[in-house]
């Protein structure tokens, strides 16, 4: 917490980015709900209708509402996910770039172990976009709650004497596009509007956290990747728009090593249409 590569000053300058780019916390209410507005950059809509991938919506959503546990805990927990998921709105498409979006995060319960976090998606006039639920695990040892709880103010004070040094601003990529490069990509249909699909990355720089380990966006943003290839096989058409997704984690990557996502989906036909698909 205190060198030159300090926690701090990865999330200092994670937020002056954010502001630069768009976004930012506008406002954490008396019922701890936190605000964070953000208008939906190019950069991120990987389609080339720009629409925004749902994944990325997770990612940010699990940013917002681990501010928003923190926030009112009074040991400043971050913990690590467990599940994240989220559904866009009936009837509703994905946001498309230039769009201005408000997410509206709050903590509904928090344990010695576990909490739960949901966050409501809007559009700048209020209009509901997607919804979101968080469920992480906030036991971060004895020493944790100590220098963050009772011995906060000494943390503090610690932080500020030593933790000063000037660093970059982390760099961003291009697009999303450039971020995720696959060593190996493998898509093949079977009879009946089946799609089976795969995707393996290395994990990179621009893909880690700031402890260090792949980002739980970043892996959600993997399985839409896999599961849109196997979708788009299954019709035999691209286009398709992921309407909702969960994600659980089971292990942290950390950077050098290889990720895999695998997906298979299945159509259901209904006339020249399909009615319905899981992948």
């Amino acid at each position: 917490f205190l060198g030159s590569r300090s926690f701090s000053h990865e999330l200092e300058a994670k937020h002056v980015q954010q502001v630069t780019q768009g976004g930012g916390f506008t406002a954490f209410g008396d019922d701890g709900t936190l605000t964070f507005e953000y208008r939906v950059p190019e950069r991120v809509c990987f389609r080339g209708d720009s629409y925004l991938p749902l994944s990325v919506l997770l990612a940010i959503v699990d940013e917002v509402t681990s501010w928003a546990s923190v926030g009112v805990d009074p040991a400043r927990r971050p913990g690590v996910s467990i599940d994240l998921n989220a559904a866009l709105a009936a009837g509703r498409v994905p946001p498309r770039a230039g769009d201005h979006l408000v997410f509206l995060a709050r903590s509904r319960r928090m344990g010695r172990t576990l909490g739960f976090q949901t966050c409501e998606v809007r559009t700048g006039s209020g209009e509901l976009v997607a919804t979101a639920r968080h469920t992480k695990l906030l036991d971060m040892g004895r020493a944790w709650g100590i220098a963050f709880g009772a011995g906060f103010d000494l943390t503090r004070g610690l932080l500020r004497a030593f933790g000063s040094v000037d660093r970059p601003l982390p760099t961003l990529s291009p697009t999303i596009g450039s971020l995720l490069r696959p060593e190996a990509c493998e898509v093949e249909g079977e009879a009946g509007g089946v799609g089976r699909a795969m995707e393996r990355h290395r994990v990179e720089g621009g893909m880690l956290n700031e402890v260090g380990l792949l980002f739980g966006g970043c892996q959600a943003l993997l399985h839409e990747r896999a599961a849109g290839l196997a979708a788009d096989c299954a019709v035999g058409h691209g286009g398709l728009v992921l309407g909702a997704m969960s994600v659980t984690y089971l292990a942290a990557a950390k950077r050098g090593q290889s990720v895999e996502a695998r997906a298979t989906a299945r159509a259901a036909w209904g006339g020249e249409s399909t009615s319905g698909l899981v992948a």
